[in-house]
């Protein structure tokens, strides 16, 4: 919460300024705001991104092919972060999100497919204050064209306000008074196997309202300050299947996995298994490099592959010709499938998960 406090705190404070001041002066007052913040959080971190960000934009000025240059770019962006998510010790503030967006960058430059724009661009899109935190992974063009067409708009203004109030009543009422801090007590005494079941309840609606609220914080902000950044979730617990699930969770995480790895992948290959593999395995480390994490992707492979294989068999089809009310069996099928595959990912170890549901086994025995 003190790092919200902080971003809240400066980002109101960066959106007076931006309003107030001439709209020449955005650029400059969004990485000052960028480097109040990482003043008051972690200095180490705003000088190992700025100089990612210098070397990612010094590459592309060498005399050497775009193709080799991205290819040791997005490398050295992953070495740099798994690298530390691997070692104990310091973490560099939001260099998960950071990193994703560079490399994202390198792959539209190899790709011809960046917008014309300056170092000074690139600095305030990688220093966009709202998206330090928690993201989300914004795309390089969505945001410049956002920057050129800039204008005080009191609808985007009063829906980013609403965004963050929203966001702020997810996190402190809905997910750290209500589940964080008075479910455990409801359900506290309960036989075993509902205890289990509301216990993964409450682990994956809090995992989601804590999640999706700091990401509406951080798009009401931008909002606020007269740009658009993509939403990153979209009622995933209403998915019909696994496939529509990972379109409505971490919408920006997915869908850079899917344009950047999976689909590439595909392409060369002709085989989903892999391309599935990959993505989604990047995904899952990404989060955190631990077993658990590895399994939880793995858990989510294998379930996208059988809905394919259900799906292009024509299962699908045939059950919906029954009767329309089989389609909440999908709504119901995945809801449980994520709810259950989240209790793989509560601890970082695999005996935490044995441990979880020992008890329900046993029972059942």
């Amino acid at each position: 919460m003190n790092g919200l406090f902080i971003e809240l705190s400066i980002g109101f404070a960066w959106i007076l300024a931006a309003w107030t001041l001439p709209s020449r002066a955005f650029k400059w007052v969004t990485m000052l705001a960028a480097l109040a913040f990482f003043a008051c959080l972690d200095v180490r971190s705003a000088l190992l991104l700025l100089a990612i960000t210098l070397g990612g934009w010094g590459a592309l000025q060498l005399p050497f092919r775009k193709g080799s240059i991205a290819l040791v770019s997005g490398l050295a962006g992953l070495t740099i972060l798994f690298s530390f998510k691997w070692l104990d010790g310091w973490f560099p503030l939001g260099i998960s999100y950071f990193v994703f967006r560079q490399i994202g960058y390198q792959i539209e430059a190899y790709k011809n497919e960046l917008p014309p724009h300056s170092l000074e661009d690139l600095l305030t899109y990688q220093f966009f204050p709202p998206v330090l935190l928690v993201g989300p992974i914004h795309r390089f063009a969505p945001f410049m064209t956002e920057l050129r067409r800039r204008r005080w708009n009191p609808d985007l203004f009063s829906e980013g306000l609403e965004k963050i109030i929203i966001g702020l009543f997810h996190i402190a009422f809905v997910g750290n008074f209500l589940l964080s801090h008075k479910a455990p007590n409801w359900i506290d005494g309960l036989a075993v196997g509902t205890w289990h079941y509301l216990e993964a309840l409450r682990f994956a609606f809090n995992s989601y309202f804590q999640f999706a609220g700091y990401s509406q914080v951080a798009v009401g902000l931008a909002a606020m300050a007269g740009i658009r950044v993509m939403d990153n979730f979209n009622r995933p617990f209403l998915a019909q299947n696994i496939s529509e699930f990972w379109q409505r969770w971490h919408i920006s995480l997915s869908s850079w996995c899917r344009d950047y790895v999976y689909l590439p992948l595909v392409a060369s290959t002709r085989n989903v298994a892999i391309g599935l593999l990959l993505s989604l395995g990047l995904l899952a480390v990404w989060h955190e490099p631990s077993i658990n994490y590895v399994l939880w992707g793995l858990m989510h492979v294998a379930a996208t592959l059988v809905y394919r294989w259900w799906r292009e068999s024509g299962g699908q089809r045939w059950l919906r010709s029954i009767h329309p009310a089989t389609r909440l069996l999908g709504h119901l099928l995945t809801f449980h499938f994520v709810v259950f595959s989240f209790t793989m990912i509560r601890t970082n170890y695999l005996a935490g998960f044995k441990k979880f549901w020992s008890p329900v086994i046993e029972s059942l025995l």
